[in-house]
């Protein structure tokens, strides 16, 4: 279903630029949903927000099409909620983007939104979430409420996932079997593979950024969430950064982005290689808490812990960790290629992982 004649491409092709992508997906919108760093007419400013409640409530009315059923998590653009889309008959998920601040810094939060949504609307994998609608504008119709109010607000509608994130299994049943671990991270591998063939490189992946949908059942996979600060080849992102400014938590940082900024997509081969590395033991390979202290390990080299060693796992994991990215698989299909070899026996439950 969706809007129909007001579906528009979630992404256009750069204007004067030649080589525009015709694969392009396309996704329903109230109107152009728009990101600077993707060519496409840029969003008005938010304005300040009358009354917009700090979080919405459930029975909230949005857009005379979505149910507000629920509160799902907050980050530190956007909070996510559990609704029901009337138009569709299905529930998803709404993301919505807080007020930050001032107007540059809510230009750049919108700019970062808008790019979240068109960088995973243009990657179509089931291990990479789906964006289903996305809206410039919202009419909020509380429950308490007789009338509705109108807000300058982007949102957009994702498929609903069912299950949690890594970090969570992490921390509540710490590490995984390697042959489960090997299958997750390669069906992710393959989501990222097509991001990376469409010049996307999402550069902050950890165990938060990744959902275990339908954990422990048959349909388990692992599925990449939020691309708010991802690089997209051939646009123009200058007006999301200034020098120096760095977007990516510094535990999974890769050593080359950490010190001058450099993004392709070796970037998220080394941050795939660190979460596999953790999900087999359990723990984090960089250890330390601070943004120096996690700089240090990643510029001198990390190692692979040495469980790991003299497994099926060392080999891939130690050229992916290689501190230098021209050593490094250069994408995560390659990565993809020698992981899966290597793996092979393991997901077939024939052997462990050592050997």
């Amino acid at each position: 279903m969706g809007i129909g004649s007001e579906s528009v491409s979630a992404i256009r092709g750069a204007r004067g630029h030649t080589g525009q992508r015709s694969w392009v997906r396309s996704i329903p919108t109230d109107a152009d949903v728009t990101c600077p760093t993707l060519h496409m007419r840029a969003c008005p400013a938010l304005v300040q927000p009358q009354r917009f409640p700090a979080r919405l409530p459930v029975g909230a009315f949005i857009n005379q099409r979505y149910l507000v059923e629920g509160y799902l998590s907050s980050g530190g653009f956007s909070d996510v909620y559990r609704s029901f889309d009337i138009e569709t008959g299905q529930r998803v998920a709404l993301k919505v983007l807080k007020f930050i601040g001032g107007p540059d810094l809510q230009r750049n939060a919108e700019a970062r939104f808008a790019l979240d949504a068109a960088s995973a609307a243009r990657i179509e994998h089931p291990n990479v979430v789906r964006i289903l609608a996305c809206h410039q504008s919202m009419e909020l119709h509380l429950p308490d409420s007789d009338a509705s109010a109108h807000y300058r607000r982007l949102f957009f509608a994702m498929e609903l996932l069912e299950g949690h994130t890594l970090a969570a299994e992490l921390a509540h049943r710490g590490r995984l079997a390697p042959g489960r671990a090997a299958r997750l991270v390669l069906g992710c591998l393959e989501g990222l593979a097509v991001g990376h063939l469409l010049g996307i490189v999402h550069k902050d992946i950890k165990p938060s950024n990744l959902f275990l949908v339908h954990p422990d059942t048959e349909r388990e996979r692992l599925t990449l969430l939020d691309f708010g600060v991802a690089r997209v080849a051939d646009s123009d992102q200058a007006i999301l950064t200034s020098p120096g400014d760095l977007y990516c938590t510094p535990r999974y940082g890769a050593p080359e982005y950490l010190k001058n900024g450099e993004v392709q997509p070796a970037v998220d081969v080394y941050q795939m290689a660190l979460v596999l590395a953790e999900m087999l033991t359990g723990e984090p390979v960089v250890q330390g808490q601070g943004i120096f202290e996690c700089t240090l390990a990643h510029l001198q080299g990390v190692e692979v812990p040495t469980a790991l060693h003299a497994t099926a796992f060392e080999q891939p994991l130690r050229r992916a960790l290689d501190r230098d990215p021209q050593r490094r698989y250069p994408d995560a299909g390659a990565f993809l290629t020698a992981l899966r070899w290597r793996t092979a026996a393991i997901r077939c439950g024939e052997v462990d992982a050592s050997g």
